[in-house]
């Protein structure tokens, strides 16, 4: 996380269960993209103890109670995920069911995914946007999908090229920091108010 507040605050959620994941890679390369004019953070959920997302309360002080704060404090949230199964990773959506209600209202969300081909492309449109949009954003960026080919290089260059090489990333780039530059002038409009403290726990028992 950079050191200095800068306009805003970007979290970036990555929801992939590998410790090494390419959606690491990716919200990693766009962190150091933004950071110049915005402070950021990491969270890879992963590093999240298993059992925290499924216990009665919160534990207080522990890694998924930091990670929820930060959520909460963000002005805006990239939110990364593998697509399994024309979907979005079940860590991804575990920790979702964990915020509040609205605990998105207000701020500024880019979806991006990640796959073996463009063909998996449309599930951030059918499997997350609309939980994202029902937990009350206040602007969805349009999602970016990175297929095999687009990141061929993440292990050995870190995608340092990335901006250059892929439109859809640039773009992607240009939507989600105008878009927080222009959001203290629309808080003023209204939106769902968020459900403050921890979403209430869902039972594991069917």
């Amino acid at each position: 996380m950079t050191d200095v507040w800068k306009g805003g605050k970007i979290v970036a959620l990555a929801g992939s269960p590998s410790p090494s994941s390419t959606t690491g890679c990716v919200l990693e390369r766009m962190l150091i993209d933004l950071q110049s004019e915005f402070e950021t953070q990491l969270i890879r959920l992963v590093d999240i103890p298993a059992g925290d997302f499924f216990t009665a309360e919160v534990p207080v002080g522990g890694a998924l109670a930091a990670a929820l704060d930060a959520v909460e404090t963000a002005d805006a949230v990239v939110v990364g995920t593998p697509i399994y199964k024309a979907s979005l990773s079940g860590m991804l959506k575990a920790f979702i069911d964990r915020m509040p209600q609205y605990g998105l209202a207000g701020k500024v969300v880019l979806p991006v995914g990640t796959g073996g081909s463009l063909a998996h492309a449309l599930a951030l449109d059918y499997s997350v946007r609309p939980i994202l949009q029902s937990m009350g954003a206040r602007q969805i960026i349009q999602a970016v999908f990175f297929a095999a080919d687009d990141l061929a290089d993440a292990r050995s260059t870190g995608l340092a090229g990335l901006r250059q090489s892929n439109p859809r990333y640039a773009e992607a780039l240009l939507h989600l920091a105008a878009a927080i530059r222009a959001r203290p002038s629309l808080l003023g409009l209204g939106h769902p108010t968020p459900q403050r403290g921890r979403a209430e726990p869902v039972s594991v028992l069917v």
